[in-house]
């Protein structure tokens, strides 16, 4: 029971950082993506 509870924790701690690090990694990602488009657009023209 113990070992259920400490795997049930630290499962429940991997989900939230999992889900606080997914948006933050979009966040990032989309950023990255419109910061290119920005450059492209700009040396275009």
């Amino acid at each position: 029971m113990v070992y259920f509870a400490l795997t049930n924790e630290r499962l429940q701690g991997a989900l939230t950082l999992a889900l606080t690090a997914a948006p933050v990694a979009a966040a990032l990602y989309h950023a990255r993506h419109l910061g290119t488009l920005f450059n492209a657009t700009t040396s275009d023209a």
